[in-house]
């Protein structure tokens, strides 16, 4: 149920200025290499006013793969915004896809495109370069879900640190990390937010032990702190048992999910212009 609610997120979150899949995903090379003339001629299909010729054109040079790749990227500056965003969704379908050289040469591309003077071809590439981010967080999060289930059956569960936060350019120290193991039916959680860092350990026979540190004046103050159960931390410590919730509900992965999402968001707003997503080329 939480993987759903993720990924409907991530769905839902994307720009109206980002480019659309026409087609299904396509084999990266064609069968027989087309020419300069076969390229010139697709690219002229994509003006046409038949929808489904603008789609196949797209589609075949989708195909062509590293055929087609220097003309597609010329074309990415076409004063077409059709043409321009078709051949943007076919760099970044290149670079999601399984062939690594082709993969690096789409990505390259779109991050080149993503400093080009003319706002709406650097707008179009920086969305497909968040969108294949996107994607990259929902495939991320798909694997810890499948690796929390193997835990919950007593394997050993580790969350990796989030990894799509480097390949989206933000910062480590402003995205939470959450590691769990469990073992037999005791968890262990080690979060790392900024200077914080909150180690829980529970479901065992000795409830719920963890503990805070937190920088003060330079120097780290570690509080500590035990209970039999949630009740019982609570009513006792009920700043302690704030924490705990947070971390330990859904084991800390719904606030990391929630926290990449935002800081995709936020990685996303930075490289458009003070216009928005919607207004033109900056004045």
């Amino acid at each position: 149920m939480i993987a759903v609610a993720f990924v409907a997120a991530i769905t839902s979150a994307t720009p109206a200025t980002e480019p659309k899949a026409t087609e299904p995903d396509a084999p990266a090379q064609a069968t027989v290499r087309p020419d300069a003339k076969q390229n010139a001629a697709w690219l002229a299909d994509l003006e046409s006013p038949a929808h489904a010729t603008r789609s196949s054109a797209q589609l075949a040079l989708q195909r062509a793969g590293e055929a087609a790749l220097v003309p597609v990227v010329a074309a990415v500056r076409s004063p077409n915004p059709e043409v321009r965003l078709r051949c943007v969704d076919i760099l970044r379908r290149h670079a999601a896809g399984d062939d690594p050289a082709l993969a690096q040469a789409g990505q390259s591309a779109l991050e080149a495109l993503a400093k080009n003077a003319d706002m709406s071809v650097a707008r179009a590439a920086e969305s497909a370069i968040a969108a294949n981010a996107r994607q990259r967080a929902a495939e991320e999060y798909a694997e810890q879900q499948e690796q929390l289930l193997l835990g919950r059956r007593g394997a050993i569960v580790r969350f990796r640190p989030l990894a799509v936060a480097k390949a989206a350019g933000i910062p480590a120290a402003t995205v939470r990390s959450v590691s769990i193991a469990v073992v037999n039916g005791k968890r262990t959680i080690v979060a790392q937010n900024g200077d914080e860092r909150v180690e829980i350990s529970d479901g065992g026979d000795d409830g719920i032990k963890m503990s805070i540190s937190k920088k003060v004046d330079g120097k780290e103050k570690k509080d500590t702190f035990a209970a039999k159960d949630a009740a019982e931390l609570k009513a006792k410590h009920p700043d302690a048992h704030k924490v705990y919730e947070q971390y330990a509900k859904d084991g800390g992965v719904k606030v990391e999910a929630k926290l990449v999402i935002e800081a995709i968001d936020r990685a996303e707003k930075r490289a458009l212009p003070k216009g928005g997503a919607g207004g033109g080329p900056a004045r």
